[in-house]
């Protein structure tokens, strides 16, 4: 099976390099200083009207004629070897490369710029990208730039962020971009992404992500801190951290602890629907997933009760979605049809206690065992039933039993208690280590065969 992708987008000026990245070398050999060149560029694209970046792009070839210079491919990408990047940036690839490997998962880095793609290609990092997405000029029979062949501004970059997901690289296939294509074919979800820019041009794209489950990351120098932490407190970013890519700084921390949450929401899922033992096809349902939809309620002035109702509802509304594969929760992936049968309780104002408690059920040679996952969200230790010799559909109606009583009555049980269901019968609590789960359990003595008995004819 094919390992998940991870997508790093990246912006280039004030992102990856210091500054604009005509500023280093093109612009100081035509005798304009930045702030001269930039002023003039904008000026003309004012004075008629034109989008910024094909202003600046006709500038560049006017000056360049009017001082009888060659604006080709070769003199653009001598300019890019005099780019002074951050520090960090050169290793960062490999080094991220290598954290992914660890995680089996595969990482992809792409530019969305709208800097000049010829100036990068001399950066020295060009073979980083799986691709390159920058400004960039058609050349004539004479190998002189004469048209721009690309524009890159800044509305127009979400653009390849769809590209980017949907696997359409090519920028002169408009078609396949646009057609319908169902969430779990493309290529890398949105959830798999994570957008590194430094100002307002990355606003689209940033708002991209943090809509659509990916992850926004602003970085700074010291001169324009101001303006990323204006983009933090009105909610445009998730993140924003100095323009320092060595290992072991804030940026590199995060950005590992985002890609290792990433890889744990491919795995897990598809590692855990093993355990529903009602959906046999889960594992392969989940093994098809290409991205997550995370849906939680925060109990604040509700009931926990109140809440989980109201996350049921909620999906339950995604499970009626087309393209929805199957829910993670309790540790298993329900089927979306099971999922809505068992919210049918809450007609009658009961809790959907299937959709939030999972009976779970394994065998080891000592006999049948069995654990409750999801009694820990309404505050209460979770339950083990361990080494019976019961048939697999009693030990799950026990532990639904146990689970009702636990969550419908508010009951909370305590080490050295006894519990019984019917006169006489005294099964022993224990609180110990866990065995399915990590920490402390509630271990519950199954009744025995003759308590079965009676409880089954009416006995006492």
């Amino acid at each position: 099976m094919a390992r998940p992708i991870i997508a790093l987008l990246y912006d280039f000026d004030k992102t990856l390099c210091t500054t604009d990245m005509e500023n280093y070398t093109f612009i100081p050999e035509l005798g304009y200083t930045p702030a001269q060149f930039w002023q003039k560029a904008n000026s003309f694209g004012r004075d008629n009207h034109m989008d910024g970046l094909l202003a600046y792009m006709y500038t560049m070839i006017h000056e360049c004629r009017e001082q009888n210079r060659r604006l080709d491919r070769d003199f653009l990408v001598r300019c890019g070897r005099d780019m002074v990047l951050f520090p960090g940036v050169r290793e960062w690839f490999r080094r991220i490369n290598a954290f992914g490997q660890q995680l089996e998962v595969e990482i992809e880095h792409y530019v969305i710029s709208s800097g000049l793609r010829e100036i990068i290609e001399g950066s020295g990092i060009a073979h980083e990208f799986r691709e390159i997405y920058a400004c960039e000029f058609f050349y004539n029979e004479e190998g002189l730039a004469c048209w721009p062949k690309l524009d890159v501004n800044f509305t127009n970059k979400t653009q390849f962020v769809y590209r980017i997901n949907k696997g359409v690289l090519d920028v002169s296939d408009d078609k396949t971009l646009n057609d319908s294509m169902p969430d779990d074919s493309k290529r890398i979800p949105f959830t798999n992404m994570i957008y590194v820019g430094d100002g307002l041009s990355d606003v689209p794209c940033m708002k991209m992500m943090r809509a659509y489950g990916g992850q926004a990351i602003a970085v700074y120098q010291e001169e324009n801190r101001q303006g990323v932490e204006d983009l933090l407190s009105k909610g445009r970013v998730d993140f924003i951290f100095p323009a320092d890519y060595r290992e072991g700084t804030a940026l590199d921390s995060t950005v590992k602890n985002i890609i290792r949450k990433m890889a744990i929401c491919d795995t897990l899922a598809e590692e855990n629907a093993a355990h529903n033992y009602l959906w046999p096809e889960a594992a392969e349902s989940a093994a098809r997933h290409r991205g997550q939809l995370l849906v939680t309620v925060l109990p604040r002035e509700e009931s926990v009760r109140e809440a989980a109702i109201l996350q049921v509802k909620l999906v339950c509304a995604a499970c009626r979605q087309r393209g929805t594969l199957g829910v993670y929760a309790n540790g298993t992936v329900y089927q979306p049809e099971f999922y809505l049968n068992a919210a049918q309780p809450m007609e009658d104002g009961e809790l959907p206690l299937l959709d939030l408690v999972w009976m779970g059920l394994y065998r080891r040679e000592e006999g049948l065992c069995g654990y409750t996952d999801g009694l820990a969200a309404f505050g209460k230790e979770e339950i083990e039933v361990l080494d019976t010799q019961a048939a697999p559909g009693d030990l799950h109606s026990f532990l639904l039993d146990l689970a009702s009583y636990v969550l419908e009555e508010d009951v909370t049980f305590h080490d050295g208690e006894t519990i019984g269901f019917t006169e006489g019968q005294y099964l022993p609590i224990s609180r110990s280590a866990g065995v399915w789960h990590d920490g402390m359990t509630l271990k519950i003595g199954y009744p025995s065969k003759e308590e079965r008995e009676d409880e089954n004819s009416g006995e006492t």
